[in-house]
């Protein structure tokens, strides 16, 4: 009877000792992802940043946000990424759970941005922005001040767009606890500024 008790408590001990190490295992794992899911999008976020704050003129002439394309989940620019003074058309868009990037040079001559030249990488994953929460929020020269015609409503006139709100909400896990971690900051358009 006693050797009974004794492999009862001991298999009893094993296993609440193994369920602590895999719970353990488990939340350390989820730590490390949404830990590299937040740098990975830290890292994106900047980088859209600073291309859409030195958005300028296409090597067209075209205007430095595409018409039609300012979008809640989607946004498409002119910006010279790579410093080799020639424009190039930049599109960011959620698909899913991924923030995409792509990046079309222009070809010579005549000058054109094709499809068929896009190179495309992954900005952030993990991206959990629903439809309440854009990744994209546009607002013209009057805001803060203006609060009604702010921000801009669909389809925004990309000729009033002077700052741009970028979202992202970021979880590993959306089914399981902690709740998103929130990337935010605003994008003043430095060439589309007329308050100089």
């Amino acid at each position: 009877m006693e050797t009974l008790v004794a492999i009862f408590l001991f298999l009893l001990v094993g296993g609440m000792a193994t369920t602590f190490v895999l719970y353990n295992y488990r939340l350390q794992t989820f730590n490390t992802e949404q830990t590299e899911a937040i740098t990975e999008a830290r890292r994106g976020i900047r980088q859209l940043s600073q291309e859409l704050r030195e958005a300028l003129q296409s090597e067209t002439g075209a205007y430095p946000l595409v018409a039609g394309e300012a979008r809640n989940f989607s946004v498409i620019f002119y910006s010279d990424v790579d410093r080799d003074e020639v424009t190039e058309r930049i599109r960011y868009w959620l698909d899913g759970a991924t923030l995409y990037r792509e990046t079309i040079n222009p070809t010579n001559p005549p000058v054109q941005y094709r499809p068929q030249d896009a190179q495309q990488s992954i900005a952030a994953n993990f991206v959990a922005n629903d439809a309440d929460k854009p990744v994209f929020t546009y607002y013209n020269s009057d805001y803060p001040g203006d609060q009604i015609s702010n921000p801009l409503q669909q389809p925004v006139d990309v000729t009033q767009v002077a700052l741009i709100h970028i979202l992202l909400e970021i979880n590993v896990k959306p089914e399981t606890a902690p709740k998103d971690f929130t990337i935010e900051t605003d994008v003043q358009l430095r060439n589309l500024k007329i308050n100089l």
